[in-house]
């Protein structure tokens, strides 16, 4: 099993910062073990537009990370963490108000001490942004 953690969507939902609840209202749709992944939604509003109305890179960044960091310590065994050690992202189309965005997070890599994750943002069938992450898997020092 590649998810070694299996709370509910209403708890994950629940463990999401406030700042993403506040403002980006990403919500965890699935996640699926057989996949390796983890999939989100949002609907662009007014607090994540940079000033010409689109989408902001910033916005997709920090939902990037927030999912696959939650998908990563998901896989691994009490005691360990993961945390983001990279983050490199290509926006390639835009999100506009009110556009309903899907965010399928992907594993790509899976080891001892770091994990990969492919995060991409989309608009229908149209690519917004692609998001590679970098998880490191620590032992927890709580």
């Amino acid at each position: 099993m590649f998810f070694k953690k299996n709370p509910s969507l209403d708890q994950l939902n629940s463990s999401l910062t406030a700042v993403i609840d506040r403002h980006c209202e990403m919500i965890i749709t699935k996640i699926n073990d057989a996949e390796k992944s983890i999939k989100a939604e949002i609907v662009v509003n007014e607090k994540v537009l940079q000033p010409f109305g689109l989408l902001h890179g910033g916005v997709t960044c920090l939902l990037a990370e927030s999912l696959g960091s939650l998908a990563g310590n998901l896989t691994l065994e009490s005691g360990f963490v993961a945390v983001g050690q990279s983050l490199n992202a290509n926006h390639v189309s835009s999100g506009r108000l009110s556009d309903k965005i899907q965010i399928n997070g992907t594993n790509i890599h899976w080891g001892r001490r770091s994990q990969i994750w492919q995060i991409d943002f989309t608009n229908g069938e149209k690519l917004v942004s692609r998001i590679y992450l970098t998880l490191m898997n620590l032992e927890s020092k709580r």
